[in-house]
């Protein structure tokens, strides 16, 4: 083709288009037209006559408002209400005027906006009476204002089809433009692509933008090219729908490879599916590996792996769960299953499903399991969760937990531990050996040597169960269950008519299991095993200084510290028994208050034998109270003032005392008592949790002070909380002396003027007493070494109000004087 005849082409292409385009354009604008025409026609009469009886409507509505009022105006011939309904009714453009007239009196009212307003053309409406709705007492005559109400209609429905008809041209103009744009513009390129097509030339395609790929323009394209490329075109769907389905295959199987479960199913058949996550190759590995090697030795094995090489895919699910042992938890199971697939009821099944076991152990592996079943296929999911590590981390923990508990329990009972040990060494070493020469000699009555055996085996397993020990208790019950097997085996022989040789000969026989039974327990390493763990924490000192041990602080706050890891890693699986242990740790290092007044005690013959005054021999009594040497001995140290004040100002020189018709030797006694009240008496509540705040800061010292243990230690005060009974420790110091003169004791408050007359009057006899605590309060009048400054009782006081603990006070003239301090615990 030449140039000549190609510009021609091209000419006529772009006319043909340009051609169509105006048609187009032409055709558009008179089908606008038109349909303007047509609907604003429409519209118009539409709008108008809607327009006209929304007008009259409201018309209505308002004669029907007034009709009632005027009622009542005609049938009290009442003007001023008529002219008041008639002036409101004319307010509105939609009345041109309006009468009231009643049958008695004639016209009540009459108004109207125009001059030339005829009456005689208005719509007249009765008035009944209020009283009966039967008798007529009036009527109104109301001219409408029909012009106002046509012209309003008119323009209203003038304005909406205007809009309604520019709203139509200006889509009009956006369909021509897009058309411009999405057809006409599409076309023409589409037109030059056509012509540009040579025959013959199949490699040739018809190319098009990318904004049409989705339109008219682009389903004509790829009609015309699909001629050339059909076969491709369906070789690629046909690869896209492949790749889409293995694409969605491959993104499920991520996602269960990845959710560190393991997900399979299985039918009726007992026979796992093709689906299935990668965890359980990990789960049933061990399994895996017994069954190929069944397979190598048995090829016809039905129990066994399938395949190798999809290893869970076709194998029994009861064989991977349960391997290849019978047990009858494993028939248990093959039977549930065969109800719940033979079951039609949801609630039957779901039943059967519940009695399914929760946890297997496969190989050294625990496993939790959760099953569900899959109603549209009627098969069974099982998903696995491997738990080994959880439930070793728990294993150690308990084992842990019963290494302190045993270590807590000898350091309490470091006595009661040397002694069971002493025990059993004189049981094995010698009682254990003589019984068994005995019985070599008589060679008769073998149930009496094991009755004893049974005996001290029983007894020892209780101790050392009391006592705490990790291994020894449970080797004393296996040896228990042996004597108790040859007990009944013993006793299950008849020696009725049987010859004397035979029940010799049964006998020996039992006397060699009995000898056999020594040996082996003489032999044991268990109980040495137990008391190495102690060897190595508390060291080779504490069992060599046996019942002499006494355990350093250092010692008992590691052994603290060492329960509060504990009790950190349990977290919330803490349990009361737990936080007992704690509190026990927490208390190795008290010792007795007693052990704290000891010097005291021996200060008092000291001052005493100073000052020339005999006090009769006396140490400090009571019970054995257990405190924290940290925390009380400020306080114990503090006493001293009470008790050199009983020297000084109680007891009287001997004396005295003879003319008080008194023993020479004047008596102080001092005890010590732990007593416990109820939680709700309100005295000494507050003080107990300010005690539990102490010891929490102990813990949180000796072990750590992050929010964790803020937690720990908030549960362990609460652990104390729930106790029915607060401990208190009672301290009660006493002389036989001369007792308090009170009234010297407030002349001496005075005088000082530690307090006004006023606060002095209003005191009561208690009150009284206690001014003794008063800082700078002495009843010398000279200072000397023991007393005199006035400073001692103070400092008692305020070591106690430390403690949050209280005091009472009693004296008798020529009697004594008796200090009971009250210190929670």
């Amino acid at each position: 083709m030449s140039a000549k005849e190609k510009i021609i082409c091209h000419f006529k292409i772009f006319n043909s288009s340009k051609k169509l385009q105006h048609r187009l354009i032409f055709q558009v604008i008179l089908g606008l037209m038109a349909f303007s025409v047509f609907t604003g026609i429409i519209t118009y009469n539409y709008s108008y006559r809607y327009q006209l009886d929304k007008s009259i409507n409201i018309q209505n509505q308002l004669i029907a408002t007034i009709q009632s009022q005027a009622e009542v105006a005609a049938f009290v011939n009442n003007k001023n209400i008529s002219r008041e309904i008639i002036d409101g009714l004319l307010s509105t453009p939609f009345f041109q005027g309006a009468l009231i007239q009643s049958t008695n009196t004639g016209i009540l009212e009459k108004k109207q906006t125009a001059p030339d307003v005829n009456f005689s053309n208005g719509n007249s409406y009765p008035l009944m009476s209020p009283v009966d709705s039967v008798e007529q007492v009036g009527s109104i005559v109301v001219v409408q204002n029909d012009q106002y109400v046509r012209n309003e209609a008119a323009g209203i429905s003038r304005f909406f089809t205007f809009i309604m008809i520019g709203q139509i041209f200006m889509a009009a103009i956006l369909m021509m433009w897009v058309s411009q744009r999405v057809m006409n513009k599409p076309v023409s390129i589409l037109a030059k692509e056509v012509a540009t097509v040579k025959p013959g030339k199949q490699s040739a395609l018809i190319t098009i933008k990318p904004l049409h790929n989705n339109d008219e323009i682009g389903l004509l394209s790829r009609s015309i090219n699909s001629l050339i490329n059909a076969a491709e075109e369906a070789l690629a769907e046909s690869t896209a729908a492949r790749i889409s389905a293995e694409s969605a295959n491959r993104a499920k199987s991520e996602f269960l490879d990845n959710s560190g479960e393991g997900f399979l199913s299985f039918d009726y058949s007992l026979l796992v599916g093709s689906e299935y996550s990668h965890e359980c190759v990990h789960i049933f590995a061990e399994q895996i590996e017994q069954s190929s090697s069944m397979c190598e030795d048995d090829s016809n094995n039905s129990s066994a792996i399938k395949n190798k090489n999809n290893a869970v895919q076709g194998s029994s699910i009861v064989y991977l769960l349960f391997g290849q042992a019978e047990s009858n938890e494993k028939d248990n199971f093959k039977d549930n299953l065969g109800l719940i697939f033979a079951e039609s009821c949801d609630y039957t099944r779901n039943l059967y499903i519940s009695l399914l076991p929760s946890f297997y152990q496969i190989g050294k592996k625990y496993i939790q399991a959760k099953y569900h079943w899959i109603e549209k296929s009627s098969k069974m999911m099982l998903i696995l969760t491997d738990t080994t590590r959880e439930k070793n981390l728990e294993q150690h923990i308990e084992m842990e937990r019963n290494y302190l508990r045993f270590v807590i329990a000898v350091v309490r009972d470091t006595k009661d531990f040397f002694a069971i040990i002493h025990d059993m060494e004189k049981f094995k070493n010698s009682l254990l050996p003589d019984m068994i020469d005995k019985l070599k000699i008589k060679k008769h009555h073998p149930e009496k040597i094991i009755d004893t055996l049974y005996y001290h085996v029983h007894t020892f397993k209780g101790l050392f169960a009391q006592q705490e020990f990790l291994s020894f208790p449970a080797f004393l019950h296996d040896m228990e269950t042996r004597l108790s097997t040859m007990k009944n085996d013993l006793s299950q022989i008849t020696v009725q008519n049987q010859k004397v040789d035979q029940k010799v000969d049964q006998n020996i026989e039992f006397i060699s299991k009995i000898e056999l039974f020594s040996k082996n327990f003489r032999d044991e390493n268990v109980l040495e095993q137990d008391i190495l763990i102690i060897r190595e924490f508390l060291g080779e000192d504490f069992m060599e200084q046996k019942e002499n041990v006494v355990i350093s602080k250092e010692l008992a706050l590691q052994i603290e510290a060492m329960a509060y890891t504990l009790i950190t890693r349990m977290g919330d699986q803490i349990d009361h028994e737990t936080l007992q242990m704690l509190d026990n740790a927490r208390h190795l290092s008290y010792v007795d208050f007693k052990s704290l007044l000891h010097s005291h005690v021996e200060g008092v013959f000291r001052s005493a034998e100073r000052m020339g005054k005999k006090i009769a021999l006396f140490k400090t009594e009571g019970d054995l109270v257990m405190v924290h040497p940290d925390k009380f001995i400020p306080f114990a140290k503090s006493l001293v003032n009470v008790f050199r004040n009983a020297v000084a100002h109680g007891i009287e020189f001997p004396e005295e005392r003879l003319e008080a018709e008194k023993s020479k030797t004047a008596v102080i006694s001092c005890h010590v008592h732990c007593k416990k009240m109820d939680r709700n008496n309100n005295i000494g509540v507050h003080d107990h949790l300010q005690d539990n705040r102490h010891g929490r800061s102990m813990v949180t010292e000796s072990a750590t002070t992050n929010n964790e243990s803020h937690a720990i230690a908030v549960r362990w005060t609460d652990f104390h909380r729930n106790e029915k009974k607060i401990k208190y420790l009672e301290i009660t110091i006493s002389d036989d002396g001369r007792g308090m003169d009170i009234e010297q004791i407030k002349k001496k408050v005075l005088q000082k003027k530690l307090i006004s007359r006023a606060q002095m009057a209003s005191m009561s006899a208690s009150e009284h007493l206690e001014l003794i605590f008063l800082s700078g309060l002495s009843t010398k009048d000279n200072v000397d070494a023991m007393s005199g400054r006035g400073m001692g009782m103070s400092a008692v006081k305020t070591e106690l109000k430390k403690l949050n603990g209280k005091v009472e006070i009693s004296t008798s003239p020529g009697l004594g004087t008796s200090f009971q301090f009250s210190i929670p615990l």
